[in-house]
């Protein structure tokens, strides 16, 4: 039945120990403890603790021997679990020692301690509370209890410590805890004063790191590197100091670290340490220091597109600086790796744009000559060029871009022909301007397009109208068609959306009349004849203000209508209302107990009652 028992705890234990020690503390069945010792770099488990008058000590195992293996199986640390159910479940041991040419017998003939007993018992009533089907958090916690009262029966019990660091371990893995890292910490300390692994001055290390030591963190790295002194060791050591103090922004500790790291790492990793460290410094503004660890990422590194890819970093640092000679200068060492024309276009744009800040037009035009001679249809360029000549009212120098824009950009094509049309404008040329404005006119259907290209047209009509006009030597100076047309175009004879169209048509019949009277007349028939067409406008301008006129007030008459019944329906309402109430207090009134008293003189007093309140009235016959 103890075999069973026994058997069950240990299973239990193993399935929840992610990799187990091998020099956790074994029972006295067998006369002895296993202790671990660090011998030339390797973990050695050795018999310590010989019980005298035991099979053990009979057999001439002695304090200090090391194990080979224990029944035929080797004495691995990640087979410890195994290993000490053989100890629980045997009681016969054959035992090889490394200085042994025959594996020895041992019998299991000493009484496990009452102490040990204790234990186990902890350890199974653990088990039950974490191993159940449908485990819940008040399981966890309650197991948890009985593990902490096994140590602190067996305090020294290092296998029970790394049952619950690992316990610990899981429950921080997502949700860091510091009371919980402590425990863990203690834990670990222990286990390290009893069994002197130097494994644990690792964790040790790391969990000072996690609780913000980076002294203590040091220290016990350091000593576990002096002990072990691999390679390994090393790297995980110095990578979780420099990563420490590199997030707490103590760069100068950081590199401290990261230089004993560098030639133990790969050529990958030393690009990764030579990237963050010139970033951070990058970030703290210290561009010089920066450089220094870029340029060493630029040496070491074989790919054009990351050598690239620092330069642009640095370019951009500068530029956000106002640093722009040394911004250009960089742009200038990305154009010199550069193999294809659309890496040279990125670096050429920059500088384009660096220039445009300076205010340094000329350079920045001729860098843009450069992109669209790599590409005749790149759009940043052609767009900067449009810009540049419309800011120095060079219109007829703009029209080639904004004509260019109109095709490499079909779906804004109709602000390109607006554009294109204010520039012909701008240049007197009448005709182009206004083809421009009626395409975008008849083919747009964005309102304040379809109405900026009306002006425009409007505009150029009444100049080319002028202009005709000018050689007459009685030319009399008219007043154009939009002051003579309403400023405010708020109402108009049909819907809204009608509105552009409405005058549209008004503006086409004032200058096609106004264009019949040229062709027609000249000198004071002239004058006579646009006079007519003037009056026949303002003539339109009178209906159209009567009928504005006539909808503003039908639509105060509206809104009286509007406001009127809803006056007579809230005194409606209002009505209904007192009327309910009347009929409602009468009922009440009616339906109420009554007490009706008559005294001997006759007079009659009566009470109603009508929610809970008697009221009074006295009556003489």
């Amino acid at each position: 039945m103890k075999k069973v028992f026994l058997s069950f705890v240990l299973a239990i234990i193993s399935m929840f120990v992610v990799v187990l020690p091998s020099f956790a503390k074994t029972c006295y069945v067998f006369g002895f403890d296993i202790i671990p010792k660090y011998i030339n770099n390797t973990m050695k488990i050795t018999i310590d603790n010989v019980v005298q008058g035991s099979s053990a000590a009979k057999n001439g195992i002695k304090n200090g021997d090391i194990i080979k293996n224990i029944n035929g199986k080797e004495f691995l640390e990640s087979e410890y679990a195994n290993v000490v159910e053989i100890l629980y479940m045997n009681t016969i041991l054959q035992i090889l020692l490394e200085d042994s040419p025959q594996p020895i017998k041992v019998i299991a003939d000493t009484p496990m301690s009452e102490k040990d007993l204790k234990t186990l018992k902890y350890l199974s009533k653990y088990a039950k509370f974490i191993t159940k089907k449908n485990i819940k958090k008040g399981d966890i916690s309650k197991g948890f209890l009985y593990l902490n009262k096994a140590i602190e029966n067996d305090s020294s019990n290092v296998y029970l410590r790394y049952i619950r660091s690992n316990f610990l371990i899981e429950m921080i893995k997502d949700d860091f805890d510091y009371i919980k890292a402590g425990q863990i910490l203690e834990d670990y300390l222990i286990i390290y004063d009893i069994t002197n692994d130097p494994k644990y001055l690792e964790g040790i290390g790391y969990l000072y790191i996690k609780l913000d030591d980076p002294l203590n963190a040091e220290k016990y790295y350091n000593d576990a590197i002096k002990i072990i002194n691999t390679k390994e060791i090393m790297k995980n050591a110095y990578h979780q100091l420099s990563y420490y103090y590199y997030e707490k922004n103590n760069i100068e500790s950081a590199i401290k670290y990261y230089n004993k790291l560098l030639p133990l790492v790969n050529k990958e990793e030393q690009l990764k340490i030579y990237y963050v460290i010139a970033e951070k410094y990058k970030e703290n503004n210290q561009i010089d220091k920066a450089i220094v660890y870029y340029n060493k990422y630029i040496a070491l590194t074989k790919s054009k597109n990351e050598k690239q890819a620092i330069y642009a970093i640095i370019s951009d640092y500068y530029a956000n600086h106002y640093e722009y000679s040394n911004a250009i200068n960089y742009w200038n060492k990305y154009l010199q790796i550069s193999t294809s024309n659309k890496e040279r276009i990125i670096a050429y744009q920059q500088i384009v744009d660096i220039y445009d800040k300076l205010g340094n037009y000329s350079l920045a035009i001729q860098n843009a000559q450069k992109i669209l001679n790599l590409d005749s249809n790149n759009l940043y360029a052609v767009k900067y060029f449009v810009t540049y000549y419309m800011s120095k009212n060079n219109f007829s120098a703009c029209i080639p871009y904004i004509t260019k824009l109109i095709y490499l950009e079909p779906t804004e094509q109709y602000k390109y022909y607006l554009g294109r049309a204010i520039l012909y404008d701008k240049l007197n040329n009448y005709t182009n301007s206004c083809k421009d404005a009626e395409i975008v006119y008849n083919g747009t259907n964005i309102r304040n397009q379809k109405l900026t290209a009306l002006y425009i047209i409007i505009e150029a009509n009444e100049k080319k109208i002028a202009n005709s006009l000018n050689y007459n030597k009685n030319y009399l100076k008219i007043p154009s068609w939009k002051k003579i047309a309403p400023t405010i175009y708020t109402y108009v004879v049909g819907d809204e959306d009608n509105v552009a169209q409405y005058w549209a048509n008004r503006r086409t019949n004032f200058y096609k009349n106004t264009q019949d009277c040229m062709l027609k007349y000249s000198g004071q028939n002239l004058i006579k004849c646009y006079t007519d067409v003037v009056k026949n406008e303002e003539l339109l301008n009178n209906r159209y203000y009567y009928l504005a006129e006539v909808q503003r007030q039908q639509q105060e008459r509206n809104l009286e209508y509007v406001r009127q019944k809803a006056l007579l329906e809230e005194q409606y309402n209002n009505q209904r209302l007192l009327q309910n109430q009347l009929i409602d207090g009468l009922y009440r009134v009616q339906t109420a107990p009554q007490n009706i008293n008559v005294n001997v003189n006759g007079n009659i007093q009566q009470d109603v009652n009508i929610n809970g309140t008697m009221w009074h009235y006295y009556y003489q016959r």
